[in-house]
């Protein structure tokens, strides 16, 4: 049998063991070696025992001691883990909640007005900057609040990040746009427009990265996209409530820009 069939812990067991039996062994024999003419007593020798027997049980208590901690600490290693996977689903299942919201909220408004201005010929008209700034996109409060515990999530920060990166440009675009509006007309060129509904189509793609990312992560994540679309499905009574935000997508990364 090799060393890795050893049950674990029992290595300093075996130490202690051994350098009790040695301890025994060593002071058994010096006195024996060294003996002089005098006899010795069995005084002496009951003594010694008592010394022995009194080491001895000090080294089987220092051993269950031992295994008693490291019991100890597992168990505390396991609470950590149990603490730390419920502190990641309920972290991943807030964020996937209000990403749902956000990107339902930018998939339909790409639906409706923005996809009109993506073709390069396309000519759907000039928007007022009070209209544009109704696009403006939310801020993500609880994406925001919890910044510091997103190392939680592994791998699915990075598509969470990089899709807060995209929403950010599109709002400062819709910002700096609806602030250029030309004074006479009060309205916004197509020319600007077309670039915000870039901005808008670049956000679809890492939105439903992050979706995917975050799903197996967090708690009940099919409802919460579910309910997310519900809310926009109110003002459009004749769509289909059972086409998810990853099928809208795609349909609209189908349309070309050139």
């Amino acid at each position: 049998m090799n060393g890795k069939q050893n049950l674990p812990g029992l290595t300093p067991a075996w130490l202690i063991s051994l350098a009790m039996a040695l301890g025994c062994v060593i002071v058994v024999m010096i006195p024996a070696s060294i003996a002089t003419g005098d006899a010795i007593k069995s005084s002496d020798w009951i003594g010694f025992s008592g010394n022995v027997v009194a080491g001895a049980v000090t080294v089987v208590a220092a051993i269950i001691a031992w295994f008693a901690v490291q019991r100890q600490i597992e168990a505390q290693e396991q609470a950590q883990g149990r603490a730390r996977e419920q502190q990641t689903t309920d972290l991943a299942s807030m964020l996937h909640a209000e990403l749902a919201h956000v990107v339902a909220r930018c998939c339909f408004d790409c639906e409706s007005p923005w996809k009109k201005y993506w073709p390069k010929n396309a000519t759907p008209g000039k928007m007022g900057p009070v209209k544009l700034l109704k696009f403006v996109p939310v801020e993500p409060v609880i994406y925001l609040s919890t910044a510091g515990q997103l190392a939680l999530l592994g791998g699915a920060a990075q598509h969470l990040m990089e899709f807060h990166y995209r929403l950010s440009a599109l709002r400062r675009e819709i910002e700096n746009t609806a602030g250029s509006a030309d004074a006479s007309t009060k309205l916004v060129e197509e020319g600007a427009l077309k670039l915000v509904a870039r901005r808008f189509r670049e956000t679809l793609q890492p939105g439903a990265r992050a979706l995917d990312a975050l799903a197996p992560l967090a708690r009940g994540p099919i409802a919460a996209e579910a309910l997310a679309r519900a809310l926009y499905y109110e003002a459009r009574p004749h769509e289909d409530l059972n086409k998810t935000l990853k099928q809208r997508i795609d349909e609209l990364l189908l349309i070309r820009i050139e």
